[in-house]
């Protein structure tokens, strides 16, 4: 929430780039880490949707949402 809403892209896909394996190192199943993984988009717009007022800058917000429209 501290970085600036044009940086929230590249982290949010440097996260679905690594979550899959890092889900893995930690002993997930294969079949969780592909459930969890896949469904990033939708998990990233619900918390965006749900906290744009309570957790930081409508930048942030709209900078998550328009990456979970990719």
């Amino acid at each position: 929430a501290y970085c600036r809403a044009d940086c929230v892209v590249d982290v949010l896909e440097e996260l679905q780039r690594s979550m899959h394996s890092l889900l893995l190192s930690l002993d997930a199943l294969p079949e969780d880490a592909d459930w969890f993984t896949a469904d990033q988009r939708r998990l990233v717009a619900f918390v965006a949707r749900g906290t744009e007022e309570a957790n930081g800058p409508r930048g942030l917000r709209e900078a998550a949402l328009s990456w979970a429209a990719l």
